[in-house]
């Protein structure tokens, strides 16, 4: 069970966190298993409604958390390249 980011602390802690996940990716040897490691993190930073794409909650109290948004971009986006490629 994934914990809901209710405070400001909360939504920081997983901005760094975003940030780490992020600079691993550039040096990983592996996407998949990247992916893998990381799917907490996306799971707690998402918001994701039943038969829609997930959101990112990158927002709290009008401050805008950018590594959150970025994660989830690059995260949504080599989840969907992995799943296209072990659907083939």
């Amino acid at each position: 069970m994934t914990l809901p980011m209710k405070t400001y602390a909360d939504f920081l802690i997983n901005d760094a966190n975003c940030k780490i996940a992020l600079q691993e990716l550039i040096t990983t040897e592996s996407v998949l298993g990247w992916i893998s490691k990381y799917s907490y993190l996306h799971n707690r930073v998402t918001i994701q409604p039943k038969g829609l794409p997930t959101i990112a909650r990158a927002n709290l109290g009008g401050n805008h958390f950018i590594n959150i948004t970025r994660f989830h971009e690059e995260y949504s986006r080599l989840l969907e390249i992995a799943n296209s490629i072990t659907m083939n």
